[in-house]
């Protein structure tokens, strides 16, 4: 019994009458055409590889005629009829399950003890490289040099990204400030000041600052409207949100985090005037979605991630996010030219291994207008920085009645350790 007859033999006796299989041509593949009756499209077998007879791909397709669709590679009768059942089947839409209140101050409470324990981490001042130095403008080296003596290595510490466990994110950097250079700099980057943290956890734990070549866009964790992050000032009230506190503006951001909570997620975006694209919709609900890239496979993974994402969200930032950051971008990079961009990535759906990944992305018109998510496959590593998209963590612990030791607002450089030049 070959590989196919396998195949059909699984499909109808555990689900007798439901499939019609019959030999099918696509292009210049010949194999089984699968289809359940009542449904649309179909799902393809074929062999990949006339040399390499175990290998077969399986493609599924919601709708006839249509060319692209999810394809895998299966070389099991088993694993085959595993991968046809859920296109097969489709589930219901499924609205995400709330928060458990007990569980999420679990979490928190562990997060903020980690936080409490970073106080003996150091933070070491890099000596800057000569070279890259004498790359500065006079504004630069006057803007650089203020910005140290200005470094305050409790509020880094602190404010430094972070694991579940509130320790020191590994292979992280917050970018701080970005300077005007008289030179091209390699590969088109930019002299930056930024807080780099260990690439691994059985290094020494600490947080180096000083000069780096970077691209802006890139970097996940952008500070540089936020000096109260690494600095001695003081957040503004916006940052400091007590939700509930009484404005109208509060009081709406809380019916969004109540509404995040209780797994009403496109109600609390559409609060703040924030869509979500139908495929994104569906992928909410756990349902199935036609791949926006070759090596995608939309899963329960898929699912957990963006529930996740969009409840870390703080819904009443999204509709200036995407315009304000390209504004950013532009300012502190010095281009002058051009429209700022109009979709931003926030995550990666896992399980991808091209360039071209499928990703959640902000969206908003050319004049910054209805804001959306989407799903979009890009190869750009461009970012919208979390400060622009999620709300600060004292929002969550102040609403779970979790205690936080004071941020240290004194001195402005108390506590930097020196490193060598090199």
């Amino acid at each position: 019994m070959n590989f196919f007859e396998q195949v059909i033999g699984i499909l109808n006796a555990r689900f007798p009458g439901e499939f019609v299989c019959r030999p099918g041509d696509r292009g210049m593949a010949s194999g089984l055409e699968i289809r359940r009756a009542g449904k649309s499209g179909h799902a393809f077998l074929y062999d990949a590889h006339a040399s390499r007879p175990l290998h077969h791909l399986l493609s599924l397709h919601d709708e006839d005629g249509r060319e692209s669709g999810e394809t895998w590679s299966t070389s099991l009768p088993d694993e085959c009829v595993a991968r046809i059942l859920p296109w097969a089947f489709p589930r219901e839409w499924t609205r995400p399950a709330p928060l458990d209140p007990a569980e999420e101050r679990r979490r928190l409470s562990t997060l903020a003890e980690g936080l409490a324990g970073r106080r003996r981490i150091p933070v070491r001042l890099e000596g800057p490289d000569p070279n890259l130095m004498e790359a500065l403008t006079a504004e630069g080296r006057l803007a650089f040099e203020r910005d140290v003596a200005a470094l305050n290595p409790a509020r880094i510490r602190q404010n430094f990204p972070w694991d579940p466990h509130g320790r020191l994110a590994l292979d992280a950097a917050a970018l701080l400030a970005v300077y005007p250079c008289s030179r091209r700099l390699e590969g088109g980057r930019f002299l930056t000041l930024a807080a780099i943290g260990p690439k691994r956890r059985r290094g020494e734990q600490e947080i180096r600052v000083g000069p780096a070549l970077l691209f802006p866009v890139n970097q996940t964790h952008r500070w540089l409207d936020r000096p109260w992050l690494w600095q001695a000032t003081e957040p503004p009230a916006s940052e400091r949100l007590g939700i509930g506190g009484g404005s109208a503006e509060e009081e709406c951001a809380a019916r969004s985090l109540r509404l995040l909570d209780e797994g009403e997620i496109e109600e609390a975006l559409a609060l703040h005037g924030v869509a979500m694209e139908d495929d994104l919709l569906r992928l909410l609900g756990g349902q199935r979605i036609d791949p926006p890239a070759c090596c995608a496979h939309p899963d329960e993974a898929w699912t957990d991630l963006l529930v996740a994402t969009l409840r870390q969200s703080a819904p009443w930032l999204l509709p200036a996010a995407v315009a304000m950051e390209g504004e950013r971008i532009r300012h502190h990079t010095g281009k002058k030219s051009g429209r700022p961009p109009t979709s931003w990535k926030l995550v990666v759906f896992p399980g991808q291994f091209h360039s071209r990944k499928a990703s959640l992305m902000l969206v908003a018109d050319r004049d910054g207008r209805n804001p959306r998510f989407e799903i979009e496959a890009t190869a750009s590593n461009a970012r919208l920085a979390d400060t622009s998209w999620k709300r600060p963590l004292e929002v969550d612990l102040r609403r779970y009645g979790i205690a936080t030791e004071g941020q240290d607002a004194r001195g402005t450089s108390a506590g930097l350790v020196a490193s060598r030049s090199p």
